[in-house]
């Protein structure tokens, strides 16, 4: 009788530990479109240039990556005045991701060139970018306050 009585207490312990584990999350992953991304985290962000979207083969003018590496793409950027941008990349591969992470940094190696001497205050932006990633979105984005662009970016792969 004693052993019957653990083997159910054990049983049930065992079942009520997974039925906790089995709670429904309120959030799921989702995949969204990349310009809702990219147009999510520029409405979110406060900047001081206005942004533009790069349209056509524009973005593989100033981003060293092939068509061949990309699901999609959307790069804000501004008049030329500030360094302020935003670029969200869906690579096809995980080995795409980092090519893109590296394309981001010879980016950035090219805005310190352009900006060092031209406009140094603009040299914070470009020295602490917000660099963030989610499965095989990259995003990139230079502004003084980068918060907001993060939220925005992370709250795009939950569903509400």
């Amino acid at each position: 009788m004693k052993k019957s009585l653990a083997a159910i207490l054990t049983v049930v312990i065992i079942l009520a530990a997974f039925a906790g584990c089995g709670g429904k999350d309120t959030e799921t992953s989702v995949e969204p479109l990349v310009n809702d991304v990219a147009s999510a985290v520029v409405e979110a962000t406060a900047f001081k240039d206005s942004l533009s979207q790069l349209e056509g083969d524009a973005v593989f003018n100033i981003y060293n990556l092939e068509e061949s590496q990309l699901e999609d793409k959307a790069v804000y950027v501004g008049t030329g005045a500030t360094a302020e941008e935003v670029a969200v990349f869906k690579a096809k591969t995980a080995d795409d991701v980092e090519k893109i992470k590296a394309a981001i940094q010879e980016r950035l190696e090219d805005q310190t060139f352009n900006f060092q001497n031209y406009v140094p205050g603009e040299m914070t932006k470009i020295e602490n970018p917000l660099i963030a990633a989610n499965g095989n979105y990259v995003m990139l984005v230079l502004a003084d306050d980068s918060a907001a662009a993060q939220q925005a970016f992370d709250a795009q792969f939950t569903e509400k």
